[in-house]
């Protein structure tokens, strides 16, 4: 094979210059002499543009971290905040609860039940001043703590998402002057379980 003669012909791209060559070789046979013409082009001009498989893979996995990252960001944030809101639910039976206590204790004359030095873990007695009132009768069922006054029926004073763990009276008749008598209360959170308070309450009647 032999080749003679060239002409070279050079475009350039404003941003990337890519060079172009044609050659024009003669190719000898037994038939005569064939002209072919062959082009070539820079390397620079071959490489395609784009991500190779390694930058792939290191991008998707930079992805998959900040990803989960995130995930895990927001599901604390929920989280905390779902915990403060069973809190705050807990803390509000708790206080009403206490406020009912107080009230029915301050206008009671009397403890019913449980009977002097004695316990309860159901039930609170008082027998009240106000006959439209007494006897101010507070149970607890069913992880609920009811009121009934004057014999009637008992509502509940706890709502649905709080549980009552424990409800326990003590009556102490140390004297004649006087009688005290602890209430011991547990709230649990039912959707949070984990979310829960006790309080202990200590009031005074005087005999």
């Amino acid at each position: 094979m032999t080749g003679f003669g060239s002409s070279h012909h050079n475009k350039k791209l404003s941003s990337n210059p890519i060079f172009c060559c044609t050659c024009q070789i003669l190719i000898a046979t037994k038939d005569g002499y064939w002209m072919a013409s062959v082009k070539r082009m820079d390397a620079r001009a071959q490489k395609k543009e784009g991500f190779t498989l390694f930058e792939t893979l290191i991008y998707a996995g930079l992805l998959a971290m900040f990803l989960s990252l995130a995930t895990l960001t927001v599901n604390s944030i929920l989280g905390t905040n779902m915990d403060m809101v069973e809190r705050e639910e807990v803390l509000a039976n708790q206080e009403f609860v206490g406020q009912k206590l107080g009230w029915f204790v301050k206008s009671a004359n009397e403890v019913l039940v449980p009977s002097p030095n004695s316990s309860s873990a159901v039930e609170l007695k008082l027998q009240e001043y106000a006959t439209s009132t007494d006897p101010a009768h507070f149970s607890l069922s069913s992880s609920t703590l009811f009121l009934s006054l004057a014999n009637s029926a008992p509502l509940p004073i706890t709502n649905s998402r709080v549980q009552i763990t424990a409800f326990i009276t003590e009556h102490f008749a140390t004297s004649q002057a006087s009688t005290t008598l602890k209430v011991s209360l547990g709230v649990q959170s039912v959707a949070k379980p984990s979310v829960s308070s006790t309080a202990v309450f200590w009031f005074t009647l005087p005999n």
